[in-house]
């Protein structure tokens, strides 16, 4: 069991966090057996925004939790991941798409106003302030796969857009923290469990943009056998040949303080050597790849336009293609030669580009249109979320909750 019971204090967020962290890559079994899968899975179903915080949303909740970890274990032992296939067999993957873009839309509309009350029970930040970034990161392991990409069917759009805004995001909003790396505070008083909890948000939308940078890989990598549409949006809606030589030049993994550098390795920020800051970790070689699909592929660059503007933006990446980087990605090669190309190459200017006739069809958002609806009572929706959690009993659920999602953990680690 956890080292509590519910009349002690609850542990701290932090806590939860690191014994998250430390075993969500550890699973040496897998944590549920086919026929136990296959439930889950069927009873997975859309859940409405003014429904999180109910007892089916947290049972929901769970289950999704152990079909992530069921499906890393299977990952971790090379096993055939029937969680997956499951979930392609059942047509389950648009409703987890459904369950990320509602808890984001969550998070951007209800979460400031109940802040208070989850700072007050680490396990509601758990359960709500993470569940995004589980939903993400069962996503990344399923989409490994191609027959996965294209299970999602038409709706890869919006969990296209869902990722590069999580990505865009992060490098526009808080590019000016990024470069330095902060402390935690010691939570004595409530301004600082306040700070603390706003650095654990700050380090959730890290972790949930890394964890895109991947699954936007993946969707890249299968952009010949995907729809015209799914290249429309990532070449000419989210220009992402454009996106991801800012993110380069950004790099967004690298976190610099007075002596010493962080480096997002394991799902984390992690101080490294000096002499292991060029050793490329898994979103910098993600980002590698999608400028090596993007700029080098064939379809790519017929359907890509360039300009003067994105043509000096897009050779900036030059200046991070040294001789150790090409080294551990040996292809990135013929990115050199494709920079070395655009270098010579004359463009048009992007006032010449606004004459053209151009015809864009592009699919209405169906999910976030249902999800983020300005006809929705927000105020009523926060209000039933702040009677939810200032319920001693929806208190002890929490914690309930929360205990079997890391009894699951502790029982993988007295295992190994």
């Amino acid at each position: 069991m956890l080292p509590h019971t519910l009349d002690d204090s609850p542990p701290s967020f932090d806590l939860l966090l690191t014994v998250r962290q430390e075993h969500e890559m550890e699973y040496t079994q897998s944590t549920l057996t086919p026929a136990e899968a296959e439930i889950l899975v069927r009873q997975l179903k859309p859940i409405s925004i003014d429904q999180v915080g109910t007892d089916g949303w947290k049972e929901q909740r769970m289950s999704i939790e152990q079909l992530n970890m069921c499906s890393h274990s299977n990952a971790a032992l090379k096993k055939d991941d029937f969680v997956r296939s499951f979930m392609i067999e059942h047509e389950k993957l648009p409703i987890l798409l459904h369950e990320l873009l509602v808890i984001e839309v969550w998070r951007r509309r209800i979460l400031s106003s109940v802040e208070d009350e989850i700072i007050a029970n680490p396990s509601a930040a758990y359960l709500y302030t993470y569940y995004e970034a589980v939903i993400l990161n069962f996503f990344e392991c399923m989409m490994y796969f191609e027959e996965s990409v294209t299970a999602i069917g038409d709706d890869i759009l919006e969990l296209i857009d869902y990722c590069w805004r999580q990505v865009s995001g992060y490098c526009g909003n808080n590019f000016s923290i990024v470069s330095r790396i902060e402390e935690p505070a010691d939570p004595k008083s409530p301004e600082d469990a306040k700070t603390n909890f706003k650095r654990q948000q700050f380090q959730q939308e890290a972790t949930r943009a890394m964890t895109s940078i991947s699954c936007l890989w993946f969707v890249v990598e299968r952009i010949s056998s995907l729809s015209m549409a799914v290249s429309n949006n990532i070449l000419l809606k989210n220009d992402l040949v454009l996106g991801f030589a800012e993110v380069m030049t950004q790099q967004i993994w690298l976190r610099r303080g007075p002596g010493k550098v962080q480096k997002y390795v394991q799902g984390q920020f992690r101080e490294v050597p000096m002499d292991d800051v060029m050793r490329i970790c898994v979103p910098e070689a993600h980002s590698w790849f999608i400028l090596h699909k993007l700029l080098c592929d064939r379809d790519c660059r017929s359907k890509y336009t360039y300009t003067a503007p994105k043509k000096e933006i897009i050779l900036r990446i030059k200046r991070h293609l040294n001789e150790t980087v090409v080294d551990q990605i040996p292809a990135l090669a013929d990115v050199q030669r494709g920079l070395e190309e655009l270098s010579f190459l004359e463009p048009p200017s992007g006032t010449e580009e606004k004459f053209k006739s151009t015809l864009i069809i592009e699919q209405v958002a169906r999910l976030m249109g249902s999800i983020d609806n300005s006809q929705r009572n927000w105020s009523a929706i926060e209000r039933e979320m702040l009677k939810r959690l200032s319920n001693p009993e929806s208190r002890q659920k929490d914690a309930m909750v929360l205990a079997k999602v890391f009894d699951a953990m502790f029982d993988l680690s007295r295992e190994e």
